[in-house]
């Protein structure tokens, strides 16, 4: 008698989420499976991009699990991946009755099933900018990206992402790779995603919300840094969600790395409405402190980003001591004020965020608890709360630059 599938499916905001994915890794083989995606990613892009588990058993016996990942929306269903880890080769899974059993679960969706552990197609392409080849990674390339987030973050095998996402079958929106001297300089891959961040209800009628993209990680070697490699790896990244019709991309930074608010804010015409402080439970190289972060929203299809993307212009700073209607809400770790009522805000930043963790681990922890503190006090995109939209400079001191939302902003953000 064939033993009888029985199937779960947890949706992945539940408040016993993070726990429940602990559980379901080490049942998989964590923290010694390649092919798992790190428990971070599960614990806080998962749910937010609308992903769901799936728990199998046979006779009630634990077979496997699968994760769904947003794949493509049409007018009649969500399309998902559903990338499977089955436990017992000698009892295998039956595809068909086992995506048929989750249409029933998910009304409205449509299913494709993916064995991370098989044999993957890639399609390699690419083109040169000012000398570097960029385009999709080839089989090679794709080893090459997991080796070089080591080199980048110094963190576990367990918390870097998979080689075989960047296959085709898999279909991640985004999988990017720069090279030069036929050697990986940097990447950039990402995700679809069903809805995504609130906006101002402003926004709403302007820009597509059901489908999203979310760009999970943007690497550069540290020898090629400052030669625009992260830069013309964003715009293919905005040019390929313009192809697909989607107006919206998201992602996570350390608000922190004064480079990383450089390129966002600036270079890409990004602006940031939402702050997760302590967002990630690891610790790296990078982040030796509390991993708190800022949530990137890219408006593609606006005046800002195409300016920012076409102007190639070098980053500038307000300059602070000539604008007097900003108010300063630090002075390095010390908080000077939480409310604001000005039309701009200043937050002063680190110059060196890396390298200050590392010389002054306590310095560090007082700089995240100052910066916390604003940041989920005052952004938002409600009136009356901040955008973040630019840098601002004093001196030798940085700032990031948030202005007041009101309509006005709202409306010159979005045109």
């Amino acid at each position: 008698m064939a033993a009888q599938l029985n199937v779960a499916l947890i949706d992945a905001g539940g408040s016993n989420w993070p726990a429940e994915v602990d559980r379901v890794r080490r049942l998989l083989g964590a923290p010694t499976n390649p092919l798992l995606f790190p428990p971070h990613f599960f614990k806080t892009t998962f749910p937010h991009i609308g992903g769901y588990l799936v728990v199998c058993t046979l006779d009630e016996r634990f077979a496997g699990a699968g994760f769904l990942f947003p794949r493509a929306l049409s007018p009649s269903a969500r399309e998902y991946t559903l990338r499977f880890h089955p436990t017992d080769p000698s009892q295998p899974v039956d595809p068909v009755e086992l995506i048929g059993r989750i249409q029933e679960l998910l009304p409205r969706s449509r299913c494709h099933f993916y064995n991370p552990s098989a044999e993957q197609d890639f399609c390699s392409c690419h083109q040169v900018v000012d000398g570097i080849e960029y385009g999709r990674p080839a089989e090679r390339d794709a080893a090459a990206i997991r080796s070089l987030q080591q080199t980048i973050w110094d963190c576990e095998e367990d918390y870097l992402y998979p080689v075989d996402i960047h296959s085709t079958d898999f279909r991640a929106s985004t999988s990017l790779v720069a090279r030069t001297d036929q050697q990986i300089a940097g990447f950039a891959f990402g995700f679809y995603s069903f809805g995504g961040p609130p906006l101002p209800p402003q926004w709403h009628d302007r820009f597509r919300t059901d489908l999203r993209m979310e760009s999970q990680l943007l690497g550069v070697h540290p020898r090629c840094r400052g030669g625009g490699i992260g830069f013309h790896l964003k715009r293919l990244q905005a040019e390929a969600a313009l192809r697909e019709g989607i107006d919206l991309v998201h992602w996570t930074v350390d608000p922190l790395q004064l480079a990383n608010a450089m390129l966002n804010l600036v270079h890409l015409g990004a602006v940031a409405l939402h702050f997760y402080p302590n967002y990630h439970p690891f610790r790296n190289v990078l982040n030796q402190v509390a991993a708190s972060r800022l949530q990137i929203t890219w408006l593609i299809t606006t005046n800002r980003a195409r300016r920012a993307l076409t102007s190639h212009q070098p980053a500038r700073f307000l300059d602070l001591a000539k604008a007097r209607d900003v108010i300063t809400m630090n002075q390095g770790t010390l908080v000077r004020h939480l409310d604001a009522s000005s039309r701009r805000i200043a937050i002063e930043v680190p110059a060196a965020w890396t390298a200050l963790q590392q010389q002054d681990l306590t310095q560090a922890q007082e700089w995240r608890a100052a910066t916390d503190a604003i940041l989920t006090h005052c952004l938002g995109g409600e009136h009356g709360r901040y955008i973040l939209t630019g840098l601002g400079a004093h001196g030798p001191r940085r700032y990031l630059i948030a202005e007041r939302v009101n309509a006005t902003l709202l409306d010159r953000l979005a045109e």
